[in-house]
């Protein structure tokens, strides 16, 4: 059902719990307004807060909320991205953003400890090339589950966007502190030649 126009705005009790949307099979949204229901004023509905289950455009496009645990988006009917309340982001494609930053403050980390034997962990990870199956794009990195046997605690298993099966991601960031410390321990071992 394509949502419209407000059709139907009374004055009544009823009418201050919900306004249908579009034909008699109304969508319900539930407001609450300052003392009063909703208003309807030069084609705008003014609400201090609006809830509702879904919505969007039509049936494929739309956003949804789920028992209080996450916020999904839906483009022509497929899962593109969720919002969980934990705070993680899954994106079903590429993120593009002119600029990323990821908190690393010292005052935020606790049981700081140096990477030790760090080239003997990245000598255990290899770098590979790969296309990915969804698209057919090509890429590059690691494979999580290498990852997985000399850095367990960067890998995380994550539940699909549109099934139930489960994938493994990587926090590549996590990465870059065990490629300082190789890249120390290869100066070392060339200084002392």
């Amino acid at each position: 059902m394509a949502l419209t126009k407000v059709s139907l705005i009374e004055n009544s009790a009823a009418a201050r719990n919900s306004i249908g949307l579009g034909t008699s099979n109304h969508a319900q949204f539930h407001c609450l307004g300052i003392g009063e229901a909703a208003s309807f004023v030069n084609g705008q509905i003014d609400a201090t807060n609006v809830y509702a289950d879904n919505i969007g455009k039509d049936s494929t496009d739309y956003i949804t909320w789920t028992d209080d645990t996450q916020l999904d988006f839906y483009v022509n009917g497929s899962n593109e991205m969720r919002l969980e309340s934990d705070g993680d982001l899954h994106v079903d494609g590429d993120v593009i953003a002119a600029s990323t930053t990821v908190a690393s403050d010292e005052k935020l980390k606790d049981n700081i400890t140096k990477y030790e034997n760090a080239l003997d962990t990245i000598n255990a990870i290899n770098g590979v090339s790969f296309d990915w199956k969804r698209n057919g794009k090509k890429s590059g990195g690691v494979i999580a589950q290498d990852v997985q046997k000399v850095l367990p605690e960067l890998v995380r298993e994550v539940k699909d966007l549109d099934s139930d099966n489960t994938h493994l991601t990587l926090d590549y960031n996590a990465i870059i502190g065990v490629l300082v410390e190789a890249v120390k321990e290869l100066s070392e071992q060339v200084n002392k030649k």
